[in-house]
């Protein structure tokens, strides 16, 4: 948490607000960045699906 590691390396549907909160709070580069990720993963599969695992490059069906 103190050191910008990532830790978990998977994305959420539900994460997908994330970067437009970013841009309220002005960091316009990170949510660039953050929209990235997902846009990059809803090209692949033409949804966004429930979770996938960045890690892997694959969408988990069991959590």
């Amino acid at each position: 948490m103190r050191n910008g590691k990532a830790t978990y390396w998977q994305l959420t549907s539900l994460q997908a607000f994330w970067p437009g909160l970013q841009v309220l709070v002005g960091d316009v580069s990170a949510a660039n960045l953050s929209h990235r990720e997902f846009f990059h993963v809803w090209e692949r599969y033409g949804v966004l699906p429930e979770r996938y695992n960045e890690y892997r490059a694959f969408t988990s069906l069991f959590f």
